[in-house]
């Protein structure tokens, strides 16, 4: 049995705007610290000659309002082509890819910085690049090119073998998923549905998909669905995130002992579908979306996974455009396609996108919708 080679994808995002201590020439690689949240979400520092500072006080550079930040709690300093973090000491502490900076830490190009609900961004990038992603942003057609851009690639051969479909609509939805190596014998996949439409919908998906990818959760055993769901319920409550919410399907495949670990939260279920196409399964806990309910400990469940079956995983949208008679989709229509005939040449995820096509009235698709088969040799 081969081992797992599936190699983490990390995250790329820049802000909607740029403002900063000064701004470099548009053709010199600078770095910069985007805010991936909250009300000005987007907005991006440049960090020039003099150290960035970050912290709730209206003097800083890049001024955060959350309560768990200190008035003056770190600050970004440049020596050549390093960058460090510095913690000034603050009272609830400072994290990065989810580790708590004792005292400092350098800074590596994608690190996600975390302090209190507040996630930021720290990349190297020119000003041409951060212009250009700012004039991409202003167009739903542009945001939808992005968000296609953080897809993760497929994989056609090994022990986990992943193909996906990702067709979104005339409005830019909050869909997103994607899949990485823990380790060589151990995976996880997911996929996120954002309430809302839009770009704001749109940037959401890139901050969850950033924290799950980076692994950017403090103390969060990224092995453990359960664990998981309820550390981004943590981080993400709605009351603190414009009222939104969001629903996540999320599982653990372990390559040795061909079990998946899943939970999910307010998201409807995977199916596992056997070699012989005979027995469709299900795969779903009882757990609300992430962030309704604060405090709420998420749960999980465990499936043996026999050889030669397939996990299928999609959003809403693959099944809740109204069909040519004018009746609105429902889950019950769509779960029956999933064990007919695979198609030779065809990947499954088209099959069944062509299918919803086939069967939905003329014109595009009410919301996006992602389809995504994985398959355990």
């Amino acid at each position: 049995m081969g081992d797992l080679t599936l190699e983490p994808d990390l995250t790329k995002f820049l802000g909607t705007g740029d403002v900063g201590v000064a701004m470099p020439p548009a053709d010199e690689r600078r770095p910069y610290l985007v805010l991936m949240d909250g009300a000005i979400a987007g907005r991006s520092v440049a960090v020039y000659d003099e150290p960035v500072l970050i912290g709730r006080g209206t003097a800083c550079h890049l001024a955060i309002d959350d309560p768990a930040a200190s008035r003056q709690h770190a600050r970004v300093e440049i020596n050549g082509d390093q960058a460090q973090l510095v913690d000034l000491m603050s009272t609830n502490g400072t994290y990065v890819d989810g580790q708590r900076v004792p005292g400092s830490l350098p800074l590596k190009d994608g690190s996600l910085i975390q302090i209190g609900r507040q996630l930021i961004w720290f990349e190297w990038r020119r000003r041409t690049d951060i212009e250009s992603v700012t004039e991409m942003a202003k167009g739903l057609e542009q945001a939808r090119q992005y968000v296609f851009s953080l897809l993760p690639d497929r994989i056609s051969d090994g022990p986990v073998r992943v193909d996906w479909v990702y067709e979104p609509s005339t409005k830019l939805g909050g869909d997103v998923f994607g899949y990485q190596a823990l380790d060589r014998n151990t995976a996880v996949g997911y996929m996120v549905d954002v309430s809302g439409h839009g770009v704001g919908a749109a940037m959401r998906c890139t901050t969850i998909l950033g924290v799950l990818r980076q692994q950017a959760l403090p103390g969060a055993n990224f092995r453990d669905p359960g664990h998981v769901l309820s550390s981004l319920n943590d981080l993400f409550p709605m009351d603190e995130r414009g009222g939104h919410s969001f629903a996540i399907w999320y599982g653990v495949y372990d390559l040795a002992l061909r079990t998946l670990l899943h939970g999910s939260a307010g998201h409807h279920p995977a199916y596992l579908v056997s070699a012989d196409r005979r027995q469709t399964e299900p795969l779903t806990v009882d757990n609300p979306r992430i962030g309704v309910s604060p405090g709420v400990r998420f749960r999980e469940e465990v499936v043996q996974v026999p050889p030669g079956s397939t996990l299928y995983l999609f959003s809403d949208g693959a099944f809740t455009a109204t069909d040519r008679q004018g009746r609105p989709g429902q889950l019950d229509d769509f779960v029956p396609l999933l064990s007919d005939p695979m198609v030779p040449g065809v990947g499954e995820p088209r099959r069944l996108y062509d299918e919803v096509r086939r069967r939905a009235r003329p014109g595009p698709l009410p919301d996006d919708c992602s389809l995504m088969t994985v398959t355990f040799p």
